[in-house]
């Protein structure tokens, strides 16, 4: 059975909990093709948090089967959250989750298209698909095991300041003072009685199509927060630093695509931008972590362009 590199770098780094989840695959997936009759075929994407591969069910339905790593990767939400998040939305526009398995950390999802980052369009159109996707998803979830968006805000306070030390380099001291004081403000105001259920991490890999130049997107891998929309419109415009970095002004092209899902979804507009410059300096140095170091450099350094 082919597992990705980015997959086995995962669960390598993970240690002795990730390579025997290594060596345990190759038998989980032949248990569950067999007791859920499935066809498994190759690895798909180029994520690195989960195997995930190609399938057919017994109706020759195309399906897709996927293995969460073990827990513990920072950055990266719980298997059971996952599929608990998914379980909550229960369908659109989140994938449909036709069966699972907690305790073998995996579910079968439905087969979708491409993802949103990968069909070349411009970044204003795929603000339009975010704009017309995510929302559909915001929903009150009373009583749901979730993070709260000020339990969140605390917590990405205390990931930067340990953090800001070891990772001078990459950004400024003013870039992650602005950070902090984004995340007082975020807890301050968040409001229990208005918070609804959020995918948390709807970057442009994470929107997919529901089918081949349909025009419509589904959403995958949740983390999951009961948070304010602003926050979930957050992640995706942490994207596109490379053509913010050539842009010759930048800072007011990063405002004008704030102002657009704004004004598309009726969210408040600080909202955003406060949760995805403190989403942009925390994805940055989770990738120092990961040894991802160009794609921390373009990210941090557009944070010292906003700063600035």
């Amino acid at each position: 059975m082919k597992i990705s590199d980015q997959v086995r770098g995962t669960a390598e780094r993970m240690g002795a909990v990730g390579r025997d989840w290594l060596r345990r695959l190759p038998n989980v997936v032949a248990e569950l093709a067999d007791e859920w009759s499935i066809s498994v075929g190759e690895p798909l994407g180029d994520g690195f948090t989960g195997l995930v591969l190609e399938a057919t069910d017994a109706d020759g339905r195309d399906v897709v089967l996927k293995l969460g790593v073990p827990d513990g990767l920072v950055g990266v939400s719980p298997f059971s959250q996952e599929l608990d998040v998914l379980l909550l939305a229960d369908g659109p526009p989140y994938v449909r989750v036709y069966r699972h398995d907690r305790d073998r950390r995996a579910m079968l999802l439905e087969r979708l298209g491409r993802p949103l980052g990968k069909l070349g369009l411009p970044v204003e159109a795929q603000l339009d698909a975010i704009a017309n996707t995510l929302p559909a998803g915001w929903k009150r979830v009373p009583g749901a095991k979730l993070m709260r968006g000020d339990e969140k805000a605390a917590w990405l306070r205390a990931f930067i300041e340990r953090r800001r030390a070891s990772y001078a380099d990459y950004c400024s001291r003013q870039t992650v003072d602005l950070a902090i004081a984004y995340t007082h403000r975020r807890e301050e105001l968040f409001d229990p009685d208005s918070a609804v259920l959020i995918h948390a991490d709807a970057h442009r890999d994470n929107i997919v199509e529901t089918a081949v130049d349909s025009g419509s997107y589904a959403l995958i891998d949740p983390e999951g927060l009961i948070s304010e929309p602003g926050h979930d419109l957050a992640i995706p415009l942490r994207e596109w630093s490379e053509a913010l970095i050539g842009s010759d002004r930048p800072v007011e092209l990063l405002n004008r695509w704030c102002d657009a899902l704004a004004t598309a979804t009726g969210v408040d507009r600080d909202s955003i931008w406060e949760w995805a410059f403190v989403e942009r300096i925390s994805t940055g140095f989770n990738f120092v972590s990961f040894g991802m170091h160009d794609w921390a450099h373009s990210m941090l350094s557009v944070a010292d362009l906003i700063s600035g």
